[in-house]
C-alpha cells in the first residue's frame, strides 16, 4: 500500500498505568484506593499535593523504572501486518532526553529505544521497523511539525489535543486510541483496541495473535 502510518509512543505504545499505580503508592503520594489508571493518578495527586510530586512520579516512571512498562496488546501485530502490506510505520513522540526532577539522570531516550528492543519492535524476523523510524521531539509543536514533514497518511496518539492541534495537516487521518471509548469531535476516528484500528487502517487484513488488551 506504500502508506506512511505514524505512532505516539507514550500510552499508545507503552501502557504505564500499574508502575504509575506502585511507584505512586510506594512514594506515599497516593493511597490504594486510586484507580490503576495514570489520568487517575495524575489527578489524585494534582489534588492532594501538587505538580513537583506529579513531575518527580513521571521522572522515575520514564527514566529508571521505564524497563517495567507494559506493551499494550495488539501493537507488535499491527506493525506486522502494517509491513506485510507494504506501508512504513514510524514512531513520533514527544519526549525530552531528561526528566527535571529525576537524580538519576536517566536519558528517557535511551530508555525507550532499550524497551522497544526488549520488547523485540526492531526483530526484523517479526518484521518490526528499524531505530531510524523513531523521531523523539522535544515540544509539541516539533512533534507535530515532524508528522507534517514526514507526511503521515495516519497518525495514531491517546490525546485528543495532538490530534485536534490546528497545524496539523488536514490530509493526515487521525485516529485516537482511547480504552474508555467516550464521543470525541470530528475528525477523530476513536477506537478502544489495536485490533479495531487495525481494522480500520489495514481494511480487514488479518489481526489474529495477540491478546488485545
Amino acid at each position: 500500500m506504500n502508506r506512511l502510518i505514524g505512532i505516539d509512543f507514550d500510552n499508545t505504545i507503552a501502557c504505564y498505568n500499574t508502575l504509575f499505580y506502585n511507584e505512586g503508592l510506594s512514594s506515599g503520594v497516593m493511597g490504594p484506593k486510586t484507580p490503576v489508571d495514570k489520568k487517575a493518578i495524575r489527578d489524585n495527586i494534582l489534588l492532594w499535593h501538587d505538580d513537583i510530586a506529579w513531575q518527580k512520579l513521571q521522572g522515575r516512571v520514564y527514566g529508571p523504572e521505564m524497563k517495567r512498562a507494559e506493551l499494550i496488546g495488539g501493537v507488535r501485530d499491527f506493525i506486522q501486518i502494517s509491513r506485510a502490506v507494504g506501508d512504513r510505520v514510524v514512531i513520533i513522540s514527544h519526549k525530552t532526553e531528561f526528566a527535571n526532577f529525576d537524580p538519576t539522570k536517566t536519558n528517557l531516550r535511551q530508555a525507550a529505544l532499550a524497551w522497544m528492543h526488549a520488547h523485540r519492535l526492531f526483530d526484523q524476523t517479526m518484521k518490526g521497523f528499524s531505530t531510524e523510524d523513531v523521531f523523539f521531539e522535544a515540544t509539541r509543536a516539533d512533534k507535530i511539525d515532524r508528522i507534517n514533514k514526514l507526511a503521515c497518511d495516519f497518525f495514531i496518539d491517546d490525546l485528543e489535543e495532538v490530534l485536534l492541534d490546528n497545524s496539523l495537516e488536514n490530509s493526515v487521518t487521525k485516529v485516537l486510541f482511547q480504552r474508555n471509548v467516550s464521543a470525541a469531535p470530528p475528525p477523530l476516528n476513536v477506537f478502544a483496541s489495536w485490533a479495531e484500528i487495525s481494522s480500520f487502517v489495514h481494511g480487514g487484513e488479518g489481526f489474529s495473535r495477540e491478546d488485545n488488551r
